[in-house]
């Protein structure tokens, strides 16, 4: 038969149960579902492609790959699988999202791109106090936001495709950080942001210059044309954190009457101590 179907009798060896205590009945795959196969050679693969083709006009991600080319044993393999796909555990702290969206679609090796990591590095090591940090991205063709679930299966060594990024849903007391720089996107996502600050969701953005907007001269024809969204969107969040005191000045001049709070902070300090008149941030 060309069936796929559950692997009860194996589940339930694996429990030291008899078999037949439950039917091997078929597998009912749905639009959102996840079928990975890790086991099998290329040549069953390519047996399958007919089941897999079907499977991806109903809108299940095949992810395909042979265990034995990814880091570790099966228990750890399993466990990577697991944790990248428990996006938000019963019960736990806020979320700090925080939109990689430019270092996820190529990491370019730019001053800002190594600001990113290595803020992100830091927060995986060390979170900030009452969150929980999870990497997002987005694009510009379509609204909404998704776990960055890929990018960290390449940072892992695995293949990026295995998984899909699965899309993030806000909560009231989630933080939204935008950590990356990518202008087009911040302008496509706007709606997103006003919907998340709507329900409860603090938004932020880091600042990194504004020579675009004050110098157009510098820059491409149409540069200007691309930043006036981004600095139109971002005028609406809650805050917004610059990368010096100059910066910040520079950004406080050129906001509209009621614009966000704005904090700055030293590259190389820690971002959770952004300074505002002596004050302190939340991140």
């Amino acid at each position: 038969s060309d069936r796929i179907i559950y692997a009860r009798d194996f589940a339930l060896r694996q429990l030291g149960c008899p078999e037949g205590l439950l039917r091997n009945e078929p597998v009912a795959l749905a639009a959102g579902d996840i079928w990975l196969g890790l086991e099998h050679p290329q040549d069953h693969h390519r047996g399958m492609d007919a089941h897999y083709r079907l499977m991806r006009l109903q809108g299940v991600h095949v992810g395909l790959t042979n265990a034995g080319d990814l880091p570790g044993g099966v228990a750890e393999q399993v466990h990577t699988i697991t944790q990248l796909l428990t996006l938000r555990p019963a019960g736990t702290v806020p979320q700090l999202m925080l939109d990689i969206s430019e270092l996820a679609r190529q990491d370019a090796g730019t001053g800002i791109q190594r600001v990113v990591q290595s803020i992100v590095a830091e927060w995986a090591h060390k979170p900030p106090d009452g969150y929980q940090p999870t990497l997002i991205v987005a694009n510009h063709r379509q609204d909404g936001y998704r776990h960055a679930i890929q990018y960290k299966l390449k940072q892992l060594g695995w293949p990026g495709n295995l998984l899909p990024d699965l899309p993030v849903e806000a909560r009231g007391g989630d933080v939204f950080l935008g950590l990356d720089l990518q202008p087009v996107i911040v302008a496509r996502q706007r709606d997103i942001y006003r919907r998340w600050r709507k329900h409860g969701v603090h938004t932020s953005f880091i600042v990194y210059d504004l020579l675009c907007l004050e110098h157009p001269e510098w820059f491409l024809p149409g540069a200007e044309a691309v930043y006036r969204p981004w600095f139109e969107t971002i005028s609406e969040a809650d805050q917004l954190i610059a990368i010096s005191r100059t910066v910040a000045e520079r950004l406080q001049a050129m906001l509209p009457d009621g614009a966000p709070e704005t904090r700055w902070f030293h590259l190389g300090s820690n971002i959770d101590r952004s300074s505002s008149s002596g004050c302190y941030g939340r991140p």
